[in-house]
């Protein structure tokens, strides 16, 4: 009778440890929030005609947090001054998104896709505009993240307009707002 007692109270006590160790170690629900961020880089233009010049930037998404992964469908517009005899000024409107993995330090991947526009001293031109770079983000308080971020960032070409494409090396603040 005795070792039945103690097979119940080591099945309960089992049981018991399995609902506790499947809460701590099951991802979390998942969750959203908004956020919006400012890019800031220093470009650096491919091709002739344009010297190093600097982007500022503006994006806003709702970001979802999925256990350690966090996606980030946004929309957002750029800003671009290049030096150089082309003296290339340069705006994008685009949207698209991030993927992070999130470990306290959380590197990033994005890409987007829209309309760009540049102007030079040789003419202006319209087209399909993209970015696509790399991240890597640092959380402090639960509000506020920052880092740094590569992209290679361009207008595309046509009509007898050359493409028009920089490197951009630079960081960015993002904040969550709301909720």
């Amino acid at each position: 009778m005795r070792s039945l007692h103690r097979t119940s109270a080591l099945l309960k006590a089992s049981a018991g440890a399995l609902v506790v160790s499947l809460a701590v170690l099951l991802p979390r629900t998942a969750s959203a929030q908004n956020k919006i961020a400012i890019d800031v880089g220093a470009d650096l233009p491919q091709g002739s005609g344009n010297d190093n010049g600097w982007g500022v930037g503006g994006r806003f998404g709702r970001q979802w947090n999925l256990a350690v992964i966090k996606l980030t469908p946004e929309v957002g517009f750029s800003y671009h001054d290049l030096t150089g005899t082309a003296d290339a000024t340069a705006w994008n409107i685009l949207a698209g998104g991030r993927f992070g993995i999130d470990f306290g330090l959380e590197p990033i991947v994005f890409a987007h896709a829209g309309l760009g526009h540049y102007s030079t001293s040789f003419g202006d031109h319209t087209s399909f505009g993209y970015d696509i770079g790399a991240a890597l983000d640092l959380t402090i308080l639960p509000v506020v993240s920052f880092g740094a971020h590569v992209m290679e960032s361009g207008i595309s070409g046509g009509n007898g307009s050359d493409a028009l494409s920089w490197l951009e090396i630079g960081g960015h603040v993002s904040f969550n707002i709301g909720e």
